[in-house]
């Protein structure tokens, strides 16, 4: 159990079952619930690192371009080639794994973020993801 005090708003999100919780901090006011909840089920569905690229750690970042460029590598591509091909590939990560950048599970044709301007709702500031089974 911990506490956790905001100045914006908190969302909790408890997915049928009762094996996963999700708790969302917003940067400021939800002026409509659904938008909290729909984020927080975003959350809950497609298990996010981090709010925002500067919430990823720096270790995880510099293993996904090691890993990205070792590829390239063997593929056959030079070294140079490689290392700018790499931060392509890393930008994608980011895509996948970094909730606001992420598509939007209800419409996938928009970023969590755009979702939450499209709202007039304010951004993630942190989150939460606890399942029942995971250390």
């Amino acid at each position: 159990m911990f506490y956790l005090e905001t100045d914006g708003t908190l969302v909790d999100y408890i997915h049928p079952g009762n094996q996963l919780g999700v708790l969302v901090e917003f940067d400021g006011k939800l002026s409509d619930d659904n938008v909290g909840k729909d984020v927080a089920m975003q959350i809950a569905a497609m298990n996010p690192l981090a709010a925002t690229r500067d919430g990823v750690d720096a270790s995880v970042v510099e293993k996904e371009l090691e890993i990205a460029k070792e590829q390239l590598i063997n593929e056959g591509k030079p070294e140079e080639i490689a290392e700018k091909a790499s931060k392509g590939k890393l930008r994608r990560f980011y895509e996948e794994r970094v909730l606001h950048e992420q598509k939007f599970v209800k419409d996938n044709g928009i970023t969590v973020k755009e979702y939450l301007e499209q709202n007039d709702a304010p951004l993630v500031k942190s989150f939460y993801r606890m399942q029942l089974g995971e250390a």
